[in-house]
């Protein structure tokens, strides 16, 4: 057992930014539900492939969250995850739900991977988790491609990379910020109403 993990390489980081609802048809190419901006680090010397759909689970919440693909130019690319060597990539995740209400609650996304573009070739690997509360989700933030991700550890440098079977594109607003409505997740708690003095 121990040679097939040492010969697996590191186990990749995933890190997810900012969460937002999808009302409707309004955020095309999202379906209804929500979006998670998810950044993914691949620590290792070798390509890592992240198999989809993922586990999808949801604390705090009576929805039940399923996987439509990522954002891919404009439309949802369904296949499994590339990640190169050394390299970390962000994509924007479609879950499906029964309505996207502006809820509180904790998501979990777990995925298996490997080495291989397709999860029959590599199942020797622990799957990776990754955890983050959303504290309300404003709408129509999936609009915006420069929402930000927290805690991503290395440049978007796979972004440049191409594959024709799947190749996760990182947001492709890069030389522009995100505006000044748009705050890292943490500032989408609502803040208490103040009034001025007469």
């Amino acid at each position: 057992m121990a040679p097939a993990y040492a010969a697996s390489g590191k186990t990749p980081v995933l890190s997810i930014g900012g969460a937002c609802k999808a009302p409707g048809n309004s955020c095309n190419p999202f379906v209804k539900g929500y979006v998670v901006n998810l950044t993914i680090t691949n620590p290792s010397n070798k390509t890592i492939w992240l198999y989809v759909p993922p586990s999808i689970s949801a604390v705090g919440t009576s929805l039940a969250f399923g996987y439509a693909g990522y954002d891919d130019g404009g439309v949802l690319n369904t296949g499994n995850i590339e990640v190169p060597a050394g390299a970390s990539v962000t994509v924007r995740l479609s879950t499906t739900a029964q309505n996207s209400a502006n809820a509180v609650f904790t998501m979990t996304l777990t995925f298996e991977w490997g080495h291989t573009p397709a999860a029959a070739g590599d199942t020797e690997h622990d799957p990776v988790s990754v955890s983050t509360t959303v504290p309300g989700t404003p709408p129509d933030c999936c609009k915006d491609a420069a929402v930000a991700t927290t805690s991503a550890p290395a440049a978007r440098s796979s972004a440049e990379t191409s594959s024709s079977t799947s190749t996760a594109a990182a947001p492709t607003s890069s030389s522009t910020s995100a505006p000044a409505t748009q705050a890292p997740p943490a500032s989408l708690e609502p803040t208490p109403a103040t009034t001025a003095a007469p």
